[in-house]
């Protein structure tokens, strides 16, 4: 396909183009069908935030209605959508793994420094806004099969909690 200026349409020129064409949209629909809305996270209990999550997905889709499977060795990608009722100038994540749901001490996941470059928008962000918050998790091939509660957090630029989702997570081997 090519766009004609002249006409303001565009015009077909090769059957190969076309089938590429419909070769990179089938990609991009696949990869976009492809990312689970998840519905069985919760708030974090007796955790005070800031914002309210709209939306949380993740990519790959391996959600049995009671847990995430995240496949040992593959990336995870999270999409997570809030609105904020304060302003955000600096933001950071902070993931914690519950193993233990009668001695419950977390396990801290290490991840980037800085979650205003994972917004769909910069930083500072107005109150009353929408964010999309996107980022990956690489299960490391290292990481046992073993099934937590997997805490995910968004604090502020004063360190208070914008967002705390929790979500029962199962890490399985690849089949």
């Amino acid at each position: 396909l090519a766009f004609n200026p002249k006409e303001g349409i565009c015009r077909h020129h090769s059957t190969d183009s076309l089938a590429m064409l419909s070769v990179v949209v089938l990609s991009v629909f696949l990869t976009l069908s492809c990312a689970e809305v998840v519905p069985n996270y919760q708030s974090c209990p007796g955790v005070t935030v800031s914002g309210t999550v709209t939306k949380l997905e993740l990519d790959p889709c391996h959600n049995d209605g009671e847990k995430c499977h995240f496949i040992i060795g593959n990336d995870v990608k999270i999409n997570v959508t809030f609105t904020t009722t304060k302003v955000i100038s600096a933001a950071k994540p902070v993931a914690l793994a519950y193993f233990d749901p009668v001695n419950p001490t977390p396990a801290p996941f290490a991840l980037e420094d800085d979650s205003c470059s994972n917004f769909d928008q910069p930083c500072p962000v107005a109150a009353g806004s929408t964010v999309v918050y996107s980022t990956t998790i690489n299960v490391e091939t290292t990481d046992p099969e073993v099934k937590i509660v997997a805490q995910y957090e968004i604090h502020d630029q004063d360190d208070n909690k914008i967002i705390c989702i929790a979500l029962p997570v199962e890490l399985s081997p690849p089949n």
